[in-house]
């Protein structure tokens, strides 16, 4: 099944030129930052106002509630949802997320209904990993990961309702695959042809801080396996296309994303 690009509507309503939109372009939409307003019970429209009047040093593209997804700044345009002076997007990156990050703002609280809103915000990430070509599980970065000193956002919002992070991604992916939550064996699997037989994890932050999940199959909800740290070295025995995103199965039975942010081929004495 595909991706149901018409399941909600998006409306679009610009605000206008000035502080909290420069019109400057992004080059490359490389990541999602996703986010939740801080403010319950702060609607879509009521926000896309806000900016467009008041006109703040400080912006995100989209604002989402129980009706209503609302792009107030165009896709292709920088908009200002992340401190400049924070380095985890460029160490995850390589780029600076308001230079190649779309920010996308969940509307709770108040009077929103949060089932709702929810399912708006899991469809939208989606549609915009279909639109950019972009993978839910390594390219969807929470405000509080690249900001962890200042941002609790999206986990705040989240959390009031029972739903982790994790939990989150797991339902963009399902939205993105229209993989039925309760059929985890419906994914799409296909070996391809390798000459890898070695691989080194990467030795990236992202990885020092938090280390890389394996898989105890070719599922990428099924983080079974052991989380490994930066430099180790593992023999592959063959590669996969797994829900149209690249992994190894390994020598010793569990399966790693073949990525190459996070992985990389492994030659002794190089």
């Amino acid at each position: 099944m595909s991706f149901d690009r018409k399941k909600f509507s998006i409306t679009k309503n610009y605000i206008q030129k000035g502080p909290a939109r420069s019109g400057q372009a992004i080059q490359t939409v490389a990541f999602i930052v996703a986010h939740d307003t801080g403010n319950p019970g702060s609607t879509a429209s009521g926000n896309r106002d806000y900016f467009n009047y008041t006109q703040p040093s400080a912006s995100a593209h989209t604002f989402i509630d129980d009706g209503t997804i609302m792009e107030m700044i165009p896709l292709r345009e920088k908009a200002w949802h992340v401190r400049y002076n924070v380095k985890t997007d460029n160490q995850r990156f390589g780029k600076d997320a308001n230079h190649a990050a779309i920010g996308v703002e969940l509307c709770y609280g108040g009077n929103i209904d949060f089932k709702e809103a929810y399912k708006r915000y899991v469809w939208y990430h989606a549609y915009l990993c279909k639109k950019f070509g972009l993978n839910p599980q390594t390219d969807i970065v929470a405000h509080a990961t690249l900001d962890p000193s200042r941002r609790t956002d999206p986990h705040n919002a989240l959390n009031q309702y029972g739903i982790a992070f994790d939990d989150f991604i797991r339902d963009v992916t399902r939205e993105l695959k229209e993989i039925p939550a309760k059929n985890k064996e419906n994914n799409s699997v296909q070996e391809v042809p390798t000459d890898v037989k070695q691989i080194r994890i990467k030795d990236v932050k992202e990885i020092r801080i938090e280390g890389l999940h394996t898989y105890g199959s070719p599922n990428w909800e099924d983080k079974t396996g052991p989380i490994v740290e930066e430099n180790y070295i593992f023999t592959v025995k063959r590669k996969l296309i797994v829900d149209d995103y690249p992994m190894y199965q390994l020598i010793s039975g569990w399966y790693i994303t073949a990525a190459e942010k996070y992985v990389e081929i492994y030659k002794k004495g190089k």
